[in-house]
């Protein structure tokens, strides 16, 4: 498969293998969202068992809807400009819980943009891998399939190992809803600033690779 990949093809693939792996950075939510309910529910915020499952009720509907204007926006302004504006806000929003975090900012700023941007810029980041591998489809695909689980991995470790770094185990209250307590749960900013900063660099690092076969400006 490489062997017959000239330069732009090769570099695409690359591009698309550092914005999967940059993806799987939201693939770990269902094991750390623990940590920013904790947070939360420290600072007074009421967290039900409900909690999770509305938030990402309200992320998945956006992001499918977004997905499906992914190729008009495509045809309307390139390849390129899609992909690289999707990788600046996925970026940079998540940044935001810094400055302030409750639900509603958490569940639009660290899920509903990331996610819709990586929905958007998927169907893009695929056609051009595409257009430069017709005959290894299945091929460069898993690869992209790879990239993603291995940004979970890493991601999920990174964020477990500087959020509770002592393996503290998990308070159950009254509810029976589990959380941890503030020497554990205070430290989500660190260790999301440190995952974001690294799945960010490399999705903008990626969007800077990916080409579109046979054409110049898209």
């Amino acid at each position: 498969m490489l062997r017959e990949a000239d330069r732009p093809a090769i570099l695409t693939l690359l591009g698309t293998i550092f914005t999967k792996f940059a993806a799987g950075i939201l693939g770990i939510w269902g094991a750390t969202n623990i940590y920013f309910f904790s947070y939360l529910k420290n600072h007074g915020t009421n967290i039900t068992a409900m909690t999770n499952s509305i938030i990402i009720l309200c992320t998945i509907i956006p992001s499918t809807f977004s997905m499906m204007f992914a190729t008009t926006l495509t045809k309307r302004f390139g390849y390129k400009k899609v992909i690289r504006v999707c990788g600046l806000l996925f970026a940079l929003l998540p940044y935001t819980i810094n400055i302030h975090i409750n639900l509603f900012v958490l569940g639009f700023c660290y899920l509903v943009v990331p996610i819709s941007c990586l929905s958007i810029s998927s169907i893009a980041i695929l056609n051009c891998l595409w257009s430069h591998y017709p005959k290894h489809l299945n091929k460069v695909s898993g690869v992209a399939v790879l990239a993603f689980s291995l940004g979970s991995i890493v991601f999920n470790l990174l964020f477990v190992t500087f959020t509770n770094p002592n393996n503290e185990a998990a308070i159950i209250d009254e509810d029976k809803q589990a959380y941890f307590p503030s020497s554990v749960a205070n430290n989500i900013f660190k260790a999301a600033n440190i995952n974001y900063l690294i799945a960010g660099a490399s999705f903008m690092l990626g969007s800077l690779l990916v080409s579109k076969k046979g054409t110049n400006h898209s």
